[in-house]
């Protein structure tokens, strides 16, 4: 067990980052790793009240460096239109679908706050401020894991500083799964955020799903 506080106040340095640690070398039994498909359900402001789609993009092909080049998985007429507002999804569920390996910079800031236990299994909490690798979006998150190994099982978390039009902040929740290797693989992604442009104010809200993991081409 990691005890990085005492009474609220931040340990040693080296105990703090050792949970850190822990779940970095969880994430990096993912590397090489790529979700196939994400599915994209929405509800987006409209001027007659919410509007919903769902949309699914697959990796079309891979480029030179090995990242998936994504593109919509045909279907409908429907999936096609919804397709064109995938933008509004902030693309993280494409940074988390390429790069299951990695969440976030090393914290600027680590605290636990306590256990909990989840379906007959006792987790650690901790709370980071952070960043996105190799981003400046500056996040505050709890990850809730497995002390015993890293083993990711959600994470919940707030973006600031959002460098969109009529966006302060987005809140995201990140689930995962163990898969039959022991490793942690993103699972499920809920992004929320409120959007204010031309005097109107609306709640934006994608539901997405990572489908199929494969490996980067040799």
């Amino acid at each position: 067990m990691f005890i990085l506080f005492t009474h609220g106040a931040i340990a040693a340095e080296q105990s703090q980052s050792e949970p850190w640690s822990l779940i970095e070398r969880q994430l990096h039994k993912n590397l090489g790793l790529a979700a196939s498909e994400i599915t994209s359900a929405f509800e987006l402001p409209g001027d007659d009240g919410p509007v919903a789609g769902f949309y699914k993009t697959h990796i079309q092909q891979w480029d030179k460096n090995g990242t998936p080049i994504r593109s919509l998985l045909r279907g409908d007429e429907s999936n096609e239109r919804s397709y064109k507002r995938a933008t509004l999804d902030l693309s993280l569920a494409t940074r988390f679908a390429n790069h299951p390996e990695t969440l976030f910079q090393r914290p600027d800031l680590a605290v636990t706050l306590g256990t909990e236990q989840l379906n007959n299994r006792m987790l650690d909490i901790y709370e980071i401020r952070s960043r996105f690798t190799n981003g400046t979006l500056p996040i505050t998150a709890k990850i809730w894991f497995d002390p015993t190994n890293g083993t990711l099982i959600k994470v919940i978390g707030t973006i600031r500083d959002m460098p969109v039009p009529g966006v302060k902040s987005a809140n995201f929740i990140l689930t995962y799964n163990t898969d039959k290797d022991g490793r942690s693989l993103p699972a499920k992604l809920q992004v929320d955020y409120t959007i204010s442009l031309f005097f109107h104010t609306g709640k934006v809200l994608f539901s997405q799903e990572f489908l199929r993991w494969e490996k980067h081409p040799e």
